[in-house]
C-alpha cells in the first residue's frame, strides 16, 4: 500500500481553497493582500469564498464611490443603466489590487458613456451628485486634430 506524503500546495490559492476553517475577519485580511485574479479563482471555490469576495469587493467599490460620489448608490445605478465606464487612476489602483506593481498616484476618476446618454450622466453628476457644470468654449477642429497628433 502506497501513502500519499503531502508535500504542500502548488499556490496560495489551492490552500484557500482547501481550508473551509477560516473566519470572516481573517478571510478579509486575506483578501486585502490578494490580486483580484486570485480572488476571481478563490470565488469559485465554494460558497464561503463566493460570499467573501462579493461583499469584499462590493465595500471597495462603495468605498471608492463614496470618495467621488455623495450619494453613490443612485450614481452605481446610472452607471447600470447607461453602461458607463471608469476609468483613470482609481480605477488603474482598484484594479491593481493585490498586486505587485508600481505605485499608482490614484487620484482622478473618468466617467466614459456612449454619446447617447451623455446628457443623463451630467444631468445625474449636476442634480444629484453636486458637481458644477463649467462652461469652456468648443475647440476648433485644428486643436481637436492636434490632441491626437
Amino acid at each position: 500500500m502506497q501513502h500519499h506524503v503531502f508535500t504542500g500546495y502548488e499556490t496560495p490559492v489551492e490552500h484557500l481553497e482547501a481550508n473551509r476553517g477560516i473566519d470572516a475577519v481573517l478571510a478579509n485580511e486575506i483578501l486585502t493582500h490578494l490580486p483580484i485574479p486570485h480572488m476571481a479563482v478563490l470565488s469559485r471555490s465554494c460558497k464561503f469564498w463566493r460570499q467573501m469576495v462579493r461583499d469584499y469587493i462590493r465595500r471597495k467599490h462603495t468605498k471608492l464611490l463614496g470618495s467621488y460620489f455623495p450619494r453613490s448608490t443612485s450614481f452605481r445605478n446610472v452607471m447600470r443603466e447607461t453602461a458607463a465606464i471608469l476609468s483613470g487612476s482609481e480605477a488603474l489602483d482598484f484594479c491593481l489590487h493585490g498586486t505587485v506593481r508600481p505605485e499608482v498616484n490614484a487620484g482622478d476618476l473618468d466617467i466614459f458613456v456612449n454619446s447617447l446618454y451623455a446628457l443623463k450622466v451630467v444631468i445625474h453628476l449636476s442634480s444629484e451628485q453636486e458637481y458644477r457644470i463649467i462652461p469652456t468654449p468648443p475647440l476648433s477642429h485644428n486643436e481637436l486634430v492636434d490632441d491626437y497628433g
